[in-house]
């Protein structure tokens, strides 16, 4: 570049258009990553919550199949043996 178009750039207010973009540049990148924090904050969020979803699943499959296991048991104590149509959902035999 020639001396004079410096000369122009940074006499004509180039020095405070340089100062402004790059105040504005940081303040994108500052509020960017500000929205990417925010993002994974809820991300992880509800991650957690649909961790405590399949706990609290788990948790009462595991309570009915005990309950089961127990009624089986008292009706077969007394000689009745216990008739069902229910049908283990393969998911869960594969899983046993």
């Amino acid at each position: 570049m020639s001396p004079e178009i410096l000369a122009a750039f940074f006499g004509g207010g180039g020095i405070a258009s340089l100062a402004t973009w790059a105040t504005v540049w940081q303040a994108r990148r500052s509020a960017v990553q500000q929205e990417q924090r925010d993002l994974r904050q809820e991300q992880e969020n509800a991650l957690n919550q649909l961790r405590r979803y399949v706990r609290e699943l788990e948790e009462l499959l595991r309570f009915y199949r005990e309950s089961s296991i127990d009624y089986s048991v008292q009706l077969r104590s007394h000689g009745i043996e216990p008739q069902t149509t229910a049908r283990m959902p393969s998911s869960l035999l594969n899983q046993e």
